[in-house]
């Protein structure tokens, strides 16, 4: 996949995980956090410009914390 591919997905998975959360379905965010996770996994090992890679760190940490907390 692109790096505009992943990012595409990404951004279409956190506005899932944010839905979800406000109908109180944990079960499907979590599903799509662990995707999120694994597409930020696979964006770091592409090539991203500073202006990309500083949110792109950011956001990855905040997934991990999601996933480690079990919502």
């Amino acid at each position: 996949m692109t790096s505009r591919d992943l990012v595409l997905d990404i951004a279409v998975n956190l506005g899932r995980i944010g839905r979800f959360l406000l109908q109180n379905n944990l079960s499907r965010a979590r599903q799509f956090a662990a995707e999120t996770k694994s597409q930020l996994t696979q964006l770091s090992q592409h090539q991203l410009p500073n202006s990309v890679a500083t949110p792109i760190s950011k956001l990855s940490k905040l997934i991990d914390q999601m996933t480690n907390d079990q919502m």
